[in-house]
């Protein structure tokens, strides 16, 4: 069974970058709807229910790397300190 990645955001969230109206091509490639979420340092459990959620997404996708846990900081993940 594989774990849940799906997160729900805090209240204090921002979107940043909102192409949700219509999709864009970034780079020549397909067209999709995008966004970046500012949260705020501080709001703890958001961030933790993100860790969690890289963590089982990391655990379902074992099979793309070979079965080995990857180590993180050798994959592109989702959170970014700006």
């Amino acid at each position: 069974m594989k774990a849940n990645t799906k997160v729900v955001t805090g209240k204090e969230t921002r979107l940043s970058y909102f192409n949700g109206w219509k999709p864009i091509s970034i780079n020549g490639g397909d067209e999709k709807y995008s966004t970046q979420i500012l949260i705020l340092k501080d709001d703890l459990d958001t961030l933790a229910a993100i860790e969690k959620a890289v963590d089982a997404a990391i655990e379902n996708g074992l099979a793309k790397f070979g079965g080995k846990k990857p180590n993180k900081q050798a994959i592109k993940l989702p959170l970014r300190d700006g």
